[in-house]
């Protein structure tokens, strides 16, 4: 079965890091197919690493490996990780990136990563990465952890009256919109028959899109006057965003320059009867 990794990084595309990546792989499995899902994760940023990834695997074959190189250093607190969980294989430093897949599904095996200190960290997931296609198991990789470091700081919560739901933006995408940490699933079964209200910025909004071009409208002209109009909307992953309706970024803005919507800023929804 041909071998597919995937690489997500924050290593940018202007210098030679992920060429070489690729080619200290394919000098190990010359037919190996070699995918990149983003090489543009902002520095450091293991929240948006850990969307990312866990939007695109899913469209990958069982078996596949990916390899996230974001805010990698391997420390012993950043322990080299690998985890099993549906079928596919993640390599990581143990940073939360990983408990963005844990958190709907529960790995089939987690395992820290033997390692020397003071091997660069891409080293040790190329190598990781290897054994596994090799047919290694994990077991043989290292030793099997149940806990691992988790981004609690940036996950949605329910209040204890259950009256509200206080999340943040986690990310923005290549059309501007901005992406919180808060789920379908979360809103539906917080909200049950009553009514909301989402505070983005002191932008109340009372009513969530089914999709974009959702308006109560008569006719196409009607909606082409609602360009530019900020909405929110469940995304395909099932995570709550915000949008301005049919806006170019770079022309018409987008809710980060228009509101002023930033990574970890806060949302807040407010359930009334």
């Amino acid at each position: 079965m041909e071998t597919i990794i995937t690489l997500t990084t924050d290593y940018g595309t202007k210098d030679y890091f992920v060429g070489a990546i690729k080619g200290k792989i394919l000098s190990y499995i010359r037919d190996c197919q070699i995918v990149d899902i983003s090489h543009c994760i902002d520095y450091f940023n293991t929240s948006q690493a850990g969307y990312v990834i866990s939007a695109a695997y899913k469209n990958f074959s069982k078996g596949t490996i990916h390899i996230v190189g974001v805010d990698a250093e391997l420390t012993q607190a950043s322990r080299p990780l690998a985890v099993f969980l549906d079928g596919h294989y993640f390599i990581s430093a143990d940073n939360g990136i990983m408990s963005f897949l844990t958190a709907d599904q529960k790995a089939e095996q987690m395992v820290y990563i033997d390692f020397e200190m003071g091997t660069p960290s891409m080293d040790v997931f190329i190598s990781t990465a290897v054994k596994i296609a090799q047919g290694a198991s994990l077991s043989e990789l290292g030793q099997d952890t149940d806990t691992i470091i988790d981004v609690s700081e940036l996950k949605a919560v329910v209040s204890k009256d259950n009256e509200s739901i206080r999340g943040n933006i986690i990310y923005e995408d290549h059309f501007g919109n901005a992406v919180s940490n808060i789920t379908k699933t979360m809103f539906e079964e917080t909200k049950g028959e009553r009514n909301f209200i989402i505070n983005v910025k002191n932008r109340p909004i009372k009513r969530i899109n089914k999709y974009f071009s959702d308006f109560k409208i008569n006719d196409a002209t009607s909606l082409k006057s609602r360009e530019g109009e900020l909405l929110a909307i469940f995304n395909e992953l099932g995570y709550l965003q915000f949008s301005l309706y049919r806006a170019n970024p770079l022309t018409t803005g987008s809710p980060k320059i228009l509101l002023g919507l930033e990574y970890r800023d806060t949302i807040t929804i407010e359930f009334v009867e």
